[in-house]
């Protein structure tokens, strides 16, 4: 949340901003966490965004800090990790999310979805939508998933560089000792 909001702060024109929260138990944190940010038109959402099209899916809960994900992990970070609860909650595809919300020029695109950023990413096609700049995490444990519906691998990561080369340059960043990555639109 710290990171997303320093991009947000930093951004100098007055844009709509769409936060999506899967978990919540985390959305009146982010309300607050936002509330001194006035020159933006700030919109929150709770919602699950995913890769797939199935109409409902669980959140895992593991412990009481709000660490959550679609995803029940089989390695965590950190180490405390409590009985995975589930819950349903809404979920979209990015895609439908984007049409509903009738969003085609993105100024930045911030995912951190706990493992699935790529997954989200490869489900929507970039070459449609003028997004200046993306920043996503990688999950680098592959196998990761229990339930085996997200997992990603190196591969996944490489092809995904691949195909968006031309378009944009793409440079591994670390935030929060988390590998991620900054993606830069191209300007022709």
């Amino acid at each position: 949340m710290i990171i997303s909001k320093k991009i947000v702060s930093s951004i100098n024109s007055d844009i709509n901003i769409f936060l999506i929260e899967a978990n919540s138990f985390l959305l009146d944190e982010l309300k607050r966490n936002y509330s001194d940010i006035t020159d933006k038109n700030i919109y929150i959402d709770n919602i699950a965004i995913t890769d797939t099209e199935d109409k409902e899916i669980e959140l895992y809960l593991f412990d009481s800090h709000g660490h959550s994900s679609l995803m029940n992990r089989r390695t965590l970070s950190y180490k405390s990790v409590l009985k995975c609860n589930s819950c349903k909650l809404e979920k979209y595809l990015l895609e439908k999310y984007l049409l509903d919300k009738n969003i085609i020029d993105i100024e930045v695109l911030y995912l951190d979805c706990e493992g699935l950023d790529l997954k989200i990413l490869n489900s929507l096609d970039l070459n449609k939508y003028n997004i200046q700049q993306i920043f996503f995490e990688y999950w680098p444990h592959e196998n990761d998933d229990i339930n085996k519906k997200f997992n990603t691998t190196n591969n996944d990561l490489n092809d995904f560089i691949e195909k968006y080369k031309n378009t944009y340059n793409i440079e591994q960043i670390v935030i929060e000792d988390m590998v991620s990555y900054k993606m830069t639109k191209i300007l022709f």
